[in-house]
């Protein structure tokens, strides 16, 4: 964050990847662990992380717990959820390869080291696996909502939504007039953020208009990453170099966030 508007946490290890999802929070840090934290943040704005089983380079989950990660194998891996003792029932998705996963709800979304993008609607089998489908297009980023809805940052560097893939697997991709970025996050299914190459962050929310478009905000602050979640709270790795986590509520009537710091693990 910037230091005019934010004071300077300092962590012993770098937080490089965030998810978030109605009350769930899930990040991992430059040595791939992972942290937990479910329920609401106390008085202070703090959450009370809990570390959990496994390691990856990139992680995502949805409201009801269930959650993909990608493993240092590069294959995607599957969990419906943590025990009382934090550990996930962690299950290898067969044949897969990934560099970027995304969930929300019972739709799952990942993209691999070519940037095709694939997703997967519903419930893993009973061995646990996926039935994943590539979808048009290709992607540096992408996100999902429960209902569908999409956006991914194209080769291009724009920014493209669509609102759901049809039979085929074709999503109607809109591109984005004026967007430059280097990440998106969507939040239920009518919250949408993104930053951009110098990490400053932009958020909409409502549906797009009669073309697609979104009018995006700039928000406070700069993020190396960020998640959003349905009722419009949001979760970010901060733009210093230690890369401290940063929690807001929401925005304000005047799209302000009230960022708190979050401890390093």
């Amino acid at each position: 964050m910037r230091k005019n508007l934010f004071y300077i946490l300092v962590s012993i290890l770098v937080f490089t990847n965030i998810s978030a999802a109605d009350g769930r929070f899930i990040h991992r840090n430059s040595i791939n662990n992972m942290y937990y934290f479910s329920g609401n943040v106390d008085t202070n704005g703090q959450m009370a992380w809990k570390k959990i089983d496994g390691a990856a380079k990139d992680v995502a989950l949805t409201a009801d717990g269930q959650m993909i990660c990608i493993g240092m194998d590069d294959a995607i891996w599957y969990s419906s959820g943590i025990d009382a003792n934090g550990k996930a029932n962690w299950k290898k998705q067969n044949g897969t390869a990934a560099t970027h996963v995304a969930a929300r709800g019972n739709k799952f979304m990942h993209r691999n080291s070519a940037n095709y993008m694939y997703v997967f609607s519903g419930k893993p089998d009973a061995n646990g696996q996926m039935a994943w489908k590539q979808i048009d297009g290709a992607a540096k980023s992408i996100a999902i909502a429960s209902d569908g809805q999409m956006m991914c940052v194209g080769m291009d560097d724009a920014i493209y939504y669509s609102s759901g893939v049809d039979a085929n697997g074709k999503a109607n991709w809109k591109k984005q007039n004026g967007t430059a970025a280097t990440h998106v996050a969507i939040g239920g299914s009518n919250k949408f953020m993104h930053r951009n190459s110098n990490s400053n962050m932009y958020y909409f929310s409502g549906k797009p208009d009669a073309n697609g478009q979104m009018a995006w905000k700039q928000i406070d602050g700069a993020a190396k990453n960020i998640a959003l979640m349905g009722d419009g709270q949001i979760l970010v790795v901060g733009a210093e170099a230690s890369g401290p986590l940063y929690y807001s509520s929401g925005l304000d009537a005047n799209g302000k966030p009230n960022w708190k710091g979050q401890p390093g693990t």
